[in-house]
């Protein structure tokens, strides 16, 4: 047929490979051939196009040509003529619903403690005069939770998450970060504890004169011992534990930063990286098996006659969904 003009597009994706399935390819020109004898085309054009090519021809010197997938999505425009060098469309990846929200968010359990009642978000365990209450300083404008024991040798008190019981996975990361200030009630005396553990009440959360953490629980913890004057940090699956017993000196009355890195590594054994004021130091590792949902923790216990304080600025745990 006289006056008809061959037209081609190849459609290829950001790196080059042709599209050649899902395609739908839209011609502006009213009638489109598929040879130059004239035989109609249809328009659209879809199905499979080998190599991502599609040819056509038609009467007027220049067309507008859409380019999408059939299923919807992104589409592209492009006017060509019949002397247009660069036949190449480049069609972005289509990404379903889910893709196009993005990665699902991470679990965040974060509390700055602005508000404080007993046994709704947190549950205090304390015994005698023991309290846990929020500190009215105004410090940074950010909520504080003040902890303190009797001034009675071995008594201990414990402020607990009251709903979060965290499962470690294997398959799962999260991070754990805390900011606490501890002042110390006798020379270096105290029992201190933060972090993740399943041992929950008053005086056994930390064993007495200077023991450490429990010789049977699940966690991961921070603690200083009664005697001692560095911060340690120890995993724990049952009775089985790896610890770092060093981390850093404990300063009495300033605030320190105490965060760890679980990872879980190949599924069977984490790897946990504690840090301290920031500063990462050895990693501990941990059985991931069988250990049981874990509740965080925050508390002092007495090693001598003297009141012991624990104030907490923040506690979070962000974890993958």
């Amino acid at each position: 047929m006289n006056g008809l003009k061959c037209f081609w597009v190849q459609v290829i994706d950001e790196i080059g490979n042709p599209i050649e399935s899902g395609l739908s390819v839209s011609i502006s020109t009213p009638a489109i051939y598929a040879d130059d004898s004239g035989t109609v085309k249809t328009n659209p054009i879809t199905g499979t196009i080998t190599n991502g090519v599609v040819q056509w021809y038609q009467t007027p010197d220049t067309a507008d040509v859409i380019v999408s997938m059939a299923s919807g999505g992104i589409s592209i425009k492009r006017t060509l003529s019949a002397t247009t060098a660069d036949h190449r469309m480049v069609l972005p990846a289509q990404m379903s619903e889910v893709e196009a929200l993005g990665a699902m968010p991470k679990i965040d359990f974060f509390e700055d403690f602005h508000d404080y009642t007993s046994t709704q978000r947190w549950t205090a365990v304390v015994t005698g005069t023991g309290a846990c209450a929020l500190l009215d300083t105004g410090e940074d404008n950010a909520g504080l939770m003040q902890i303190t024991c009797d001034a009675t040798d071995d008594d201990g008190d414990l402020l607990k998450s009251t709903n979060l019981q965290f499962g470690v996975q294997a398959d799962k990361n999260f991070f754990f970060d805390a900011r606490v200030k501890h002042t110390e009630g006798n020379v270096d005396d105290a029992n201190v504890a933060i972090g993740l553990s399943t041992v929950l009440a008053a005086n056994t959360f930390m064993q007495v004169a200077g023991a450490g953490p429990p010789a049977t629980y699940d966690g991961l913890l921070f603690f200083k011992v009664d005697g001692g004057t560095v911060w340690q940090f120890e995993a724990s699956n049952a009775s089985t534990q790896s610890a770092n017993t060093d981390l850093g000196t404990h300063t009495s009355g300033a605030w320190e930063r105490l965060s760890f890195k679980y990872d879980y590594n190949d599924g069977v054994t984490a790897n946990i990286t504690p840090y301290f004021n920031g500063k990462a130091d050895t990693p501990v590792t941990l059985t991931i098996a069988g250990l049981d949902p874990m509740t965080m923790i925050a508390g002092v216990l007495a090693g001598s006659g003297a009141v012991e304080t624990l104030i907490v600025d923040y506690l979070r745990l962000t974890s993958d969904r």
